[in-house]
């Protein structure tokens, strides 16, 4: 039973990576700058693949899998808070607030509670709505795929209890 939940972290790992190659490959090539909304969100998204990179490498005991199941979960549900938000944003621009500045550069200039509020707060260029496929923009796949994580947290978990 561990082997095939370490074999469906490493999916998950794998899954993450290919989601992170093509938010990347959008940048790239179609020029789709990511707001500090959209920074943030790939950031969890980068430690909810470490996270289920270690649980697939690792052979962890029982209270290792909860650990590593539990940190999911929590990081999933803080991506579905993020691009929950986001998603709120494009559907009701509210048209104040300045997300034009980069996520690393804000953190230069504001401590880091202001940051959280400025990112969380959005703004005119976290309205926009530059891609879409299937009718859902990046963000709203952001949020399906954070969901998706959740859920198979709360399925992981289960098999470690």
């Amino acid at each position: 039973m561990q082997n095939t939940q370490r074999l469906l972290y490493l999916a998950g790992f794998v899954f993450i990576a290919l989601i992170l190659t093509f938010a990347v490959y959008l940048e790239q090539h179609d020029t789709l700058y990511a707001c500090p909304l959209c920074v943030t969100q790939r950031i969890v998204m980068c430690v909810l693949a470490f996270i289920f990179l270690f649980g697939a490498i690792i052979r962890f005991k029982k209270i290792g899998q909860l650990i590593i199941g539990w940190l999911a979960l929590l990081f999933s549900a803080s991506g579905i808070a993020l691009a929950g938000r986001h998603v709120f944003i494009q559907h009701y621009p509210t048209g104040n607030g300045d997300c034009a500045m980069g996520l690393f550069y804000l953190f230069k200039i504001m401590p880091m509670i202001d940051v959280i509020k400025t990112v969380y707060a959005g703004g005119v260029e976290c309205a926009k709505v530059s891609w879409t496929f299937l009718n859902i923009s990046l963000a709203g796949w952001s949020l399906v795929c954070f969901i998706f994580f959740f859920l198979f947290s709360i399925f992981q978990l289960t098999r470690a209890s």
